[in-house]
């Protein structure tokens, strides 16, 4: 019995291992998802398919704010919980077309520019979805603190990887009035 539980747990390290060696390759958050322009391209570059709604997870940010800066924190209580995602949007995913669930794709590396030409390029900035993301370590508190800015009412959903499966749940957020400066 005692061998049994050895080669169990020489097992589970090895496989804790070569996990952490295959997520430090992968850069996240993937770079195509800091420019996602709706939720369901960045659930397609994530990679999403059909998450489930959860209880466990945890979207802490008040219920009604003034335009101005927002504190959120995240917090997933599912175990083996790799990644955290929000995006400012309502869930109201699609499922993407032949896009298998699993873990976040590895984007192209982006085209090198013709030589003598400048790597810039002057476009017009297009909205984006993307809030914030984060990978997480076997055994790391899977929580985030982040900020954003609200200039209206808004949604936020978060995504999470546990497990080998995508979970999502999210929260709106309403917009006060700022108090009026009385003469």
């Amino acid at each position: 019995m005692r061998s049994h539980a050895f080669w169990a747990g020489l097992t589970f390290c090895a496989i804790g291992a070569l996990m952490g060696r295959v997520q430090a390759q992968t850069p996240f958050p993937p770079p195509a998802l800091l420019t996602a322009p709706t939720i369901d391209a960045a659930a397609g570059i994530l990679g999403v398919g059909r998450p489930e709604y959860s209880t466990h997870l945890l979207v802490d940010l008040p219920e009604i704010s003034v335009p101005g800066p927002v504190t959120a924190r995240l917090r997933s209580d599912l175990p083996g919980t790799l990644y955290i995602v929000l995006v400012r949007a309502k869930a109201t995913l699609r499922e993407p077309a032949a896009t298998p669930p699993g873990p976040p794709k590895q984007s192209a590396p982006s085209p090198k520019p013709p030589a003598g030409q400048s790597a810039r390029i002057a476009a017009p900035a297009l909205p984006t979805v993307f809030i914030a993301a984060k990978r997480f370590k076997p055994g790391e508190l899977p929580e985030i603190k982040t900020s954003f800015e609200l200039t209206a009412a808004d949604a936020v959903t978060m995504f999470v990887y546990a497990q080998g499966r995508w979970f999502v749940t999210g929260r709106e957020i309403k917009l006060a009035r700022p108090p009026s400066a009385q003469p």
